[in-house]
């Protein structure tokens, strides 16, 4: 994972940010060109949303992670209430399952961590 240069005196600084957390599974393998039709317009719409710090996306053991860091939880709910990903939470339940989790932090979990961390203290979605 690259961390610009900004976060990462940010994140020193003691400074918190926002880390959002998303792992979905595809309720059938037949979904996934639905998947890629939400996902990857909605990626893109995230790398360059204001307030938007970091956006990875990777998939781990089956499930599609996404990870963000943003300027504050209100960035984050400007983001996920608008564009691409407010459809894309709209066609959740029927095409997928998954985790998500939000919290503040002054350090970004590496993926392994952040798949755990998604899997064991996400809110089902």
């Amino acid at each position: 994972m690259v961390i610009d240069p900004e976060l990462r005196e940010r994140l020193q600084s003691g400074d918190p940010v926002w880390v959002s957390i998303t792992g979905l599974r595809l309720k059938r393998f037949w979904y996934f060109p639905v998947f890629l039709r939400y996902a990857l317009p909605a990626h893109r719409e995230a790398q360059n949303a204001p307030g938007c710090l970091l956006a990875e996306a990777k998939r781990i053991e089956g499930v599609f992670h996404t990870l963000t860091v943003w300027n504050s939880r209100e960035d984050t709910r400007k983001f996920a209430s608008s564009g691409v990903h407010k459809l894309a939470v709209r066609a959740f339940s029927r095409y997928f399952t998954g985790h998500i989790l939000g919290y503040e932090s002054r350090e970004i979990p590496d993926w392994p961590e952040a798949h755990r961390r998604c899997l064991e203290e996400g809110r089902p979605y």
